[in-house]
């Protein structure tokens, strides 16, 4: 069997693997041996979800397309929303990987750069579970817009929908600070506090000093 058959037929159980065991799997995942295995499956990870979210994205913009009749209009208008997704994850990919890196090796990660790589390339399996319930979600919305329905019964029905996304949302976070802390070989607790603590703390001392900047504007004016 060649290679690229091999890639094929390994890639669902691959992502299976990360979606229902993500511990088991990056312990169990190499953290060197070259990017063209992770790499492959981030590549085609992003073109299944690039055509995967132009339905939502579409769903989405449904209000101002419906004045449009010109079907290679629409055509066009998906092509676009598939190719802006596509290779804006193929850009962030990386990206990404560099931010997160430095903010984890600053509470003490030990692994290297291609570990932190590695598990963002399989963490994109994820995707397979949030996608769907956004696509429910955007369609339930666009319907619910549509018929031109309200009323307290079907706002409290919103608001249920939208609390049930941050089930798999949450749990994408569990996937993707788990593979962090068996290739880093730090705890849970340092890594969200690396992910989320410092990027936190970073905006509220940017938001402090913009007021404290406009405070000190308006009384040297005054």
């Amino acid at each position: 069997m060649s290679p690229a058959k091999t890639f094929l037929k390994n890639y669902l159980p691959t992502a299976r693997k990360v979606i229902t065991q993500p511990r088991r799997f990056y312990q169990d995942m190499p953290v060197s041996g070259g990017f063209m295995e992770p790499l492959g499956f981030a590549v085609l990870s992003i073109f299944i979800i690039s055509l995967l979210q132009t339905p939502i994205m579409l769903i989405s913009w449904a209000p101002v397309l419906s004045l449009e009749t010109d079907v290679v209009f629409t055509l066009i208008i998906m092509a676009a929303m598939f190719l802006y997704t596509l290779f804006s994850m193929l850009i962030s990919l990386p990206v990404n990987a560099i931010i997160y890196h430095i903010l984890l090796k600053i509470l003490g990660a030990k692994g290297s750069l291609e570990a932190t790589l590695r598990v963002f390339c399989y963490y994109l399996a994820i995707a397979f579970v949030v996608l769907p319930v956004v696509f429910i979600i955007a369609l339930f919305i666009y319907l619910v817009e549509a018929a031109g329905l309200e009323g307290t019964g079907f706002d409290l029905l919103f608001i249920v929908i939208l609390v049930s996304i941050m089930a798999p949302v949450l749990y994408s976070f569990y996937v993707l600070f788990v593979g962090f802390s068996e290739v880093h070989h730090i705890s849970m607790k340092r890594v969200v506090l690396a992910l989320v603590g410092i990027p936190t703390a970073l905006f509220l001392l940017l938001m402090a000093l913009m007021l404290g900047l406009i405070y000190i504007t308006e009384y040297i004016v005054l």
